[in-house]
């Protein structure tokens, strides 16, 4: 079945038809770029759960709609677990909390307290920093991992 008109050339239906493919490709391309952006970029966590973070890495909270971000360990003085110490230690962790929308603001939990913080009714808790120290074995600043819980 042919869907051509009488004095139409080849040509002239083959770019009739290369027109249709354009469309429908823009389509499909508009489908995608939908979906997309539809889908969190990055893990999520949840409220009231543990939440493991890597060094440099992001968590989305849709619930509390907010990210959080581990930014670094500024300082891990914590008493090496093979050792025996008059104090425990402190190690800080810098974390930056970007609100949908709002403006990012950067807070630092400590190990040995104050481990959590309020953000916009919602209290951040570091529960653990790992790894945990070892006398005689430097930790690898790539390797740390943060284990937050957030509540509200």
């Amino acid at each position: 079945m042919s869907t051509s008109t009488p004095g139409q050339t080849r040509d002239q239906l083959a770019g009739r038809c290369r027109g249709l493919g354009g469309i429908l490709s823009l389509c499909g391309w508009l489908l995608v770029a939908a979906a997309c952006a539809s889908q969190p970029s990055g893990p999520t966590g949840r409220l009231n759960e543990q939440i493991v973070v890597p060094i440099g890495g992001t968590v989305r909270l849709p619930d509390a709609r907010f990210s959080i971000r581990f930014d670094e360990v500024t300082g891990d003085s914590r008493c090496p677990a093979d050792a025996l110490c008059l104090l425990g230690g402190d190690a800080v962790v810098a974390v930056t909390i970007t609100p949908r929308p709002g403006s990012a603001v950067r807070y630092e939990l400590h190990t040995a307290g104050p481990a959590a913080i309020r953000h916009s009714g919602f209290t951040v808790t570091l529960e653990q920093l790992s790894p945990y120290p070892f006398s005689g074995q430097p930790i690898d600043p790539a390797t740390y991992e943060a284990t937050l819980r957030v509540t509200g």
